[in-house]
Parts: C-alpha cells; sequence; structure tokens
C-alpha cells in the first residue's frame, strides 16, 4: 500500500526523524470516522530489514466528545469472553 501523504510513516519513511507520536488529519487514514475528530496520534517505527513502516494509530481521550462515540462491540465495549465453544460448525457429516 502506498503511505498517505501527511502521515507519519510518510514522513518517517521519506527519511524524516520524528521522537514520539503526532497529530495527522483522521482523514489521512480514514475515509469515514465516527467520533468526529478532525485528528489522531501516528507514532512510526521504520523496519529497514523488511523495508517496511509500521504505524499505531489511536484517538486521544477526551471527556468532552466521549459520550457521541458508537461502538459496535458489546454494551460496555469489550470483546465478548471466550467460553470454549467454537461458533463454526465442525468438518463431521451428520447423519
Amino acid at each position: 500500500m502506498s503511505l498517505p501523504q501527511g502521515s507519519a510513516a510518510q514522513k518517517v519513511r521519506s527519511g524524516q526523524n520524528l521522537d514520539g507520536p503526532i497529530e495527522v488529519n483522521t482523514d489521512v487514514w480514514m475515509d469515514n470516522t465516527r467520533r468526529g475528530t478532525p485528528y489522531l496520534l501516528e507514532e512510526t517505527r521504520l523496519l529497514p530489514e523488511w523495508d517496511q513502516v509500521l504505524s499505531l494509530l489511536w484517538f486521544e481521550e477526551d471527556s468532552e466528545g466521549s459520550d457521541d462515540i458508537v461502538d459496535d462491540m458489546d454494551d460496555d465495549g469489550r470483546l465478548k469472553e471466550l467460553d470454549g465453544i467454537l461458533p463454526w460448525p465442525s468438518k463431521r457429516r451428520r447423519r
């Protein structure tokens, strides 16, 4: 994938040295966001042995807008606890 213009990944790949995360416009990485936040934080590491860049993206927590977040997970925002029962059928044939 080509690196988005203006991203920390693109800056590091082009030879700039960044100390810690930087703020980038949300639309650099995402087409549509439900958070309504104009920026996100990006921290990037260059992995020269694989000619790759690893970026970590996150939104800074803010107490004012946190009630507006839409979450597609459980009620409390966490994944369901594993119960040991696999959700897909086995490959054994039923008779």
